[in-house]
């Protein structure tokens, strides 16, 4: 069953690796530093730090959040929130860009079990644990956010999916709830419904 989740890989648990040093895996990718310059090159995340290499013989450096505004791996892109709220979970996935209004991702390890992504869909599964779940967050960006729940949901996806009425229309006769929100996100993004909710995930508030 196809159902895309996105997510926040903070533990970069979910990186492929090109390298492996140090007991670091890295991977390949780019940032753009707070004035819009890139940078590419070999990237690790450990925990709430980023590190950058050149190339694999290149001394690495730890990367600062004041430096950065964004960065993409092989999955997915980033951006970095510095929103004191978010301090402790600064790296915030970018799920849909709508001109003033856009919707973000953090995620939420699962309970256990190790996670195993598909970088075709996006999708997210645990091998032998519960499946990973993605909190959710709006605003004009990733500085001033808010914390997506049931109550906000229906004004907030109508105003982030207008430009497509035939989504506006399931979200208004509650086909899609809160809890469906990925599948909401994948009727959007393809123009086609998702396959049914998996009843034995759960996504919080």
């Amino acid at each position: 069953m196809r159902k895309i989740l996105f997510v926040l890989l903070i533990s970069c648990i979910t990186l492929n690796a090109h390298a492996q040093l140090f007991g670091k895996k890295w991977s390949e990718g780019h940032y753009y530093d707070r004035n819009g310059a890139k940078f590419t090159g070999l990237m690790s995340c450990q925990g709430d730090k980023i590190y950058f290499k050149i190339d694999k013989k290149s001394k690495e450096q730890v990367l600062q959040l004041s430096e950065l505004s964004s960065y993409v791996d092989p999955i997915d892109s980033f951006v970095v929130s510095h929103n004191e709220k978010l301090k402790k979970t600064p790296f915030l996935n970018v799920i849909i860009k709508h001109y003033t209004l856009n919707l973000y991702g953090y995620y939420l390890p699962p309970s256990s079990g190790a996670m195993n992504i598909s970088p075709s869909n996006g999708s997210a599964s645990t091998l032998g644990g519960n499946s990973a779940e993605t909190i959710y967050y709006y605003g004009p960006n990733p500085d001033d956010v808010t914390k997506l729940n049931k109550k906000q949901f229906e004004d907030v996806m109508i105003k982030l999916m207008a430009d497509k009425p035939e989504v506006i229309a399931k979200i208004k006769d509650k086909t899609f709830s809160k809890q469906d929100i990925h599948r909401l996100v994948e009727f959007y993004i393809t123009g086609k419904m998702p396959d049914p909710i998996n009843k034995d995930n759960v996504y919080p508030d």
